[in-house]
């Protein structure tokens, strides 16, 4: 009992710890304040999803020529302190706001990952709506 209790404890303060590491990243890309009014609210909780899950990579190698696009290796941080895209960070998952990606309502932006074939989708803001949904949906 004494172990499931202390396993409980590092188990929540481990979420509350990544929890709080991209809220700082969600101040930093859009000022504390801002970030601070909409605590509590879906607005946040969106933010958040979007910040984890708001893109995928997909290996076109050999399926479709991707040099046509921008390079994501290339996309600057939002400060100096984050490290520069990787092709091992992209694919190994990475905070979406800790970098200069546009995103847009409506359209996916698209970006290539270096020269290994790889195609980083950054979701429409329409997309991530609708994938927070279904994710709520399911975890009710």
């Amino acid at each position: 009992m004494k172990h499931l209790i202390i396993s409980a404890f590092v188990i929540s303060g481990f979420i509350i710890s990544i929890q709080a590491f991209g809220q700082t990243t969600l101040e930093n890309r859009f000022g504390e304040e801002a970030i601070q009014s909409i605590q509590g609210t879906e607005k946040l909780a969106i933010l958040e999803f979007q910040n984890e899950n708001g893109y995928v990579v997909q290996d076109l190698s050999g399926i479709k020529d991707v040099s046509g696009y921008p390079d994501a290796l290339e996309v600057a941080p939002i400060n100096e302190d984050t490290p520069l895209l990787t092709e091992a960070f992209i694919d190994d998952g990475f905070e979406l706001f800790a970098y200069n990606f546009s995103s847009s309502g409506k359209t996916n932006k698209y970006y290539r990952v270096g020269d290994t074939g790889k195609l980083l989708i950054i979701y429409s803001i329409k997309v991530v709506k609708k994938k927070f949904a279904q994710n709520n949906s399911m975890s009710k």
